[in-house]
C-alpha cells in the first residue's frame, strides 16, 4: 500500500488580508494510511516520496466586486515554487454571493 489520506471540513473559513496566508483547516478525516493531519501543522506523510495532492474547495464572495484568490500548497512551512493556482471569483449579484469552486 501507497501512503495516502482523504482530510475535509464543513466549515466556512474565513480568508485574512490580501497577501496574508491563512492555513486552510479540516474537521474531518475520511480515512488514512501512513498519513495524518494536525491542526496548526497540516498534513504530514510519514515516509518520504513523491505524491499526487489533490483538492477542491467552493469559494465565495459576498463583495461587490470580482476578487481574486490565490491558493499555495506549502512544505515545511515555505511556498512551494510554482505549486499556485490562482482563482477570480464572481461579485455578488442579485443579492447573491459570487462563487467559484477550486480544484
Amino acid at each position: 500500500k501507497f501512503p495516502h489520506g482523504a482530510f475535509s471540513s464543513q466549515t466556512t473559513q474565513a480568508v485574512g488580508a490580501p497577501a496574508t496566508p491563512t492555513l486552510v483547516t479540516f474537521d474531518t478525516e475520511e480515512y488514512k494510511y501512513l498519513t495524518h493531519y494536525t491542526a496548526g501543522n497540516g498534513i504530514t506523510f510519514e515516509t518520504a516520496g513523491r505524491y499526487n495532492i489533490q483538492f477542491s474547495c467552493q469559494l465565495t464572495n459576498n463583495d461587490a466586486n470580482e476578487q481574486d484568490f490565490d491558493i499555495w500548497l506549502r512544505k515545511n512551512g515555505s511556498d512551494v515554487a510554482e505549486s499556485n493556482s490562482q482563482f477570480s471569483i464572481p461579485s455578488k449579484h442579485a443579492g447573491v454571493d459570487g462563487h467559484a469552486i477550486a480544484m
